[in-house]
């Protein structure tokens, strides 16, 4: 699996900022610039996400923990900030996820899951 990674730059490099720059292997680029409006307290028009490629995310890039953490330490070193975080001892310890998909409200979305191959007889 790919590690979660996440590249930011703050403009300027020290308060008060007027841009934000991410890029990141994201699933999600619109709850990315959500995250990094509530951080840094910016617009969504002044923040920039530049999904990249990915491989492996397997549902993982969908959360924001990661991006936070970056936005956080790019703000406390005044610096562009690369974050990589290893995953294999997160993985090696939690329990599998769950092979279902939810709807806004919470629901179980059966409905929509088709098997991706044939049924053996």
């Amino acid at each position: 699996m790919e590690v979660l990674n996440c590249t930011v730059r703050m403009t300027p490099a020290t308060a008060p900022y007027t841009a934000c720059e991410i890029w990141a292997p994201t699933q999600w680029p619109a709850g990315v610039q959500t995250t990094a409006s509530t951080v840094t307290g910016l617009a969504k028009s002044a923040i920039t996400v530049y999904p990249m490629f990915m491989g492996g995310g397997l549902g993982r890039k969908f959360g924001q923990d990661y991006i936070a953490q970056a936005i956080t330490t790019a703000m406390a070193v005044g610096r562009p900030v690369k974050l990589n975080r290893d995953e294999g001892p997160r993985l090696r310890l939690s329990p599998a996820r769950s092979a279902h998909a939810d709807d806004a409200i919470g629901k179980v979305c059966r409905d929509d899951l088709r098997p991706s191959r044939p049924r053996s007889r």
